[in-house]
């Protein structure tokens, strides 16, 4: 489709439609405790059959409706994504819409070891990856599944290595990870990767949110400031959600 052919969809802030996420599988490996906590999602709990999720084809199809809607970016997520053994036929069906001009992917990165070069070669972009603590103790109550962070750090190794864009992705939890902003904003300082922290939300009925429990985007702010200097940098588009900051 040329680029003139196009619809523009806009809300009705007039924001422009742009990104579209899109879910490849409601099974995650993880059982984190704002998001999939292991008292509501235990061993019998049932998840999707194989048959009743979208196949490859289906969401192409999916994707090539948005992106006639002025779509321009895809953020795979899940569940975890990685569980999905299609997974790269789905990104290169992708890669070959015209006017589509990223595909990103949200993971708890566990499996990036083994899908890195693949999916990069498959004409995925960059990877979000969740890392809620560095502390493995810390870490492995986040998670729900006793893993440390060994792996999710060898995986964020895995998408450096393969040419991938990479942000780490952190949600704090009051009285669970919030000892580990000022870590966490240092060890990927260092490496040069932008550090997400998002704030705990509710999401349902599922993960007992309460007003108690966040830490707020001030908070989090001015305990890396205190450490690093920071300051705002301009919103990258219109409509842009995340608030952005760079060290001095």
């Amino acid at each position: 489709m040329e680029e003139r052919d196009r619809v523009k969809i806009t809300d009705r802030l007039a924001r422009p439609l742009r990104d579209l996420r899109l879910s490849v599988i409601d099974q995650c490996n993880f059982r984190c405790v704002y998001c999939m906590p292991a008292e509501v999602f235990g061993p019998n709990f049932r998840f999707l059959a194989e048959d009743q999720l979208l196949t490859v084809e289906e969401m192409a199809l999916l994707v090539e409706c948005f992106v006639e809607l002025g779509v321009e970016k895809i953020r795979l997520t899940g569940g975890e994504p990685l569980l999905r053994r299609d997974l790269d036929a789905l990104i290169e069906r992708l890669s070959a819409l015209p006017g589509l001009r990223d595909i990103g992917l949200t993971t708890n990165g566990v499996h990036l070891v083994k899908w890195a070069q693949r999916l990069k070669e498959a004409g995925l972009k960059r990877v979000n990856v969740s890392l809620d603590a560095l502390d493995d103790d810390i870490f492995r109550n986040m998670n729900g599944i006793g893993i440390g962070s060994a792996p999710v750090l060898k995986g964020i190794e895995a998408a450096l290595a393969a040419g991938l864009g990479v942000k780490v992705n952190t949600v704090v939890k009051k009285g669970w990870n919030d000892s580990q902003i000022v870590p966490m904003a240092a060890y990927f300082k260092d490496l040069g990767i932008p550090l997400r922290l998002i704030e705990f939300m509710d999401v349902g009925t599922t993960n007992g949110w309460d007003y108690s429990h966040v830490v707020t985007k001030k908070e989090m702010y001015e305990q890396i400031n205190a450490m690093h200097p920071l300051e705002p940098v301009e919103k990258a588009y219109f409509g842009e959600v995340a608030s952005r900051y760079r060290y001095v």
